[in-house]
């Protein structure tokens, strides 16, 4: 990381994605392997609000690049994410994305910060089945 005290964590599942709390919204099959900011080192850094990216990455600070990869299950659908500041949700065009690898990148973005980057599998054929 590119600012003093700045904080990541590498965060993985494989299980049931979902938003708690949201009525209605029932659990979803996921597979997830990320690059987050964190600050605290605690389980908070697993969620992180797009809000805390409203003034800025100085808390956690930013990467001038950085590759990830990952092995997920051969039916999950794979969608790259990548988050910086002050773009929030960079284009495919700025990512380096390798479906069949499991592989992405992000080189230098210029004046724009990289503040974190992720692969997204979604199982549609796991789903828990709605009654």
């Amino acid at each position: 990381a590119s600012e003093p005290g700045a904080g990541f964590v590498v965060a993985v599942l494989q299980g049931l994605d979902g938003m708690p709390g949201v009525p209605g919204v029932l659990p979803w099959t996921a597979e997830v392997c990320a690059v987050l900011p964190c600050s605290t080192g605690t389980a908070d850094c697993m969620t992180y609000p797009t809000k805390a990216l409203e003034s800025g990455p100085s808390v956690f600070g930013t990467f001038e690049r950085l590759r990830l990869r990952t092995n997920m299950s051969s039916d999950a659908k794979l969608y790259p994410v990548a988050l910086a500041w002050p773009e929030r949700l960079l284009p495919r065009s700025m990512l380096r994305w390798d479906a069949e690898a499991a592989e992405l990148a992000v080189g230098s973005l210029g004046t724009t910060q990289l503040v974190s980057l992720e692969i997204y599998g979604r199982r549609f054929s796991r789903d828990p089945k709605t009654i």
